[in-house]
């Protein structure tokens, strides 16, 4: 189950959606239509990191709201890795070998480098947000 979460919550990129379906569609709610423009914003998906069991997130976000929507999207995600380490280590941590594991730990992206926020033509308004230098 663990695998099946982490994996739907994973596909945020552009590949999910259909650019030029959202251009002729109309969506009853604006929600679908506000999802549908987020993962057009997720320029990439790096799972080939230094780190090995680290994720970049490469995006484009195109106003604060979108901003905030994905930098709290990825901040879930890191929170799913988490609790799905720790209830695979509670559950199967007795077994010595062969145990469940999942191949990555962390999620991390471009919203995070404060040189790339700070070139953002509109303001991040999260009190929450906490950024690093690279």
């Amino acid at each position: 189950m663990v695998i099946i979460r982490l994996a739907d919550y994973i596909q945020i990129d552009k590949n999910r959606v259909n650019q030029y379906l959202l251009k002729v569609k109309t969506f009853n709610s604006p929600i679908s239509s506000i999802e549908h423009k987020t993962h057009l914003a997720i320029e990439s998906i790096n799972y080939n990191q230094i780190d090995s069991e680290k994720i970049y997130i490469e995006c484009t976000p195109k106003d604060s709201s979108q901003f905030i929507k994905i930098y709290n999207l990825i901040k879930d995600i890191q929170k799913e890795f988490d609790t799905s380490w720790a209830v695979l280590g509670e559950i199967y941590g007795f077994i010595p070998q062969n145990k469940p594991s999942i191949k990555f730990r962390r999620i991390s992206s471009n919203l995070e480098n404060k040189n790339f926020v700070e070139s953002l033509p509109f303001l991040t308004k999260n009190k929450n947000l906490k950024l690093i230098s690279l």
